[in-house]
Parts: structure tokens; sequence; C-alpha cells
């Protein structure tokens, strides 16, 4: 978490008490009550991990070249490259491999060990979404 304490911070939130200050979230993170989370929700969430650091790692080089050479601003783009690829493809599309990849695939326990790198790639910007077998949770 980056705690960013100015006045113009302030000014802007309406806050100008200088003991306040504003958060910019650097990790996301997921609230659920307590004892709600069980082991699909865990899988989920780790399949999400997994995404997200596949398309931070896949960005790094490339923007940190560019950054070097063009604009320093351009560093910082694998911290959000997840987030624009999700979002562009929900505004798009309407649905995102993301999530799809992960509620698909979240009650198979050794997935990690079948699963390849961008496995989400197959789905990526596709119009329609095959359906998710689920007739076994009868």
């Amino acid at each position: 978490m980056i705690i960013y304490d100015s006045k113009i911070a302030r000014l802007l939130q309406g806050r100008m008490n200088p003991y306040d200050y504003v958060t910019l979230p650097i990790v996301t993170l997921t609230a659920l009550p307590y004892g709600e989370k069980g082991i699909w929700e865990e899988m989920e969430m780790s399949i999400h991990r997994r995404q997200y650091a596949e398309c931070f790692l896949a960005s790094l080089l490339p923007s940190l070249l560019l950054g070097w050479q063009v604009c320093w601003g351009l560093a910082a783009l694998p911290l959000f490259t997840y987030y624009i690829l999700y979002w562009a493809e929900r505004l798009a599309v309407g649905h995102s491999a993301f999530d799809y990849e992960a509620e698909k695939e979240s009650e198979e326990v050794s997935y990690f060990v079948v699963r390849r790198r961008f496995a989400w790639w197959k789905w990526f910007w596709k119009k329609k979404l095959p359906a998710i077998d689920r007739s076994w949770f009868c």
C-alpha cells in the first residue's frame, strides 16, 4: 500500500485534516465473511493469482525497455496489465476469460499440475464461451 499525503490530495478529497491520508492500493484484497471461503473459492483465487503473475511477467520486459527509452510512466504498466485486459474484454465482449477459466477449473484440485501457461488465452475475446458442466453438483 502506498500512502500518499499532500495538500492537493487532501483538497481533492475534501479533507484538509493533516492526519488524514489517501491510500492507493497495489494489491487486490478479497473480503469474504468468516468461514465462507471454501476449497473452491481458494482454488479460484489461486487461479486468479497465477493469471495476474502471468500478465505481470509477460509485460515486464517490454514495459521496462519502453520505459527506459521512451517514458518512465510505462514502467508501471506491468502492475495494471491484468486489470487493463480484464476490463477491456469485459467492456467489449461482456465477459472475462480470466473469470471463465477460474470458475471452470476451480473444482479441479490438481489443475495447477496440468495447467499450461496463458491457459486463459484460448477464451480471450471470444464472443461466446462454452457452458460450464456442473451436472455433478446437484
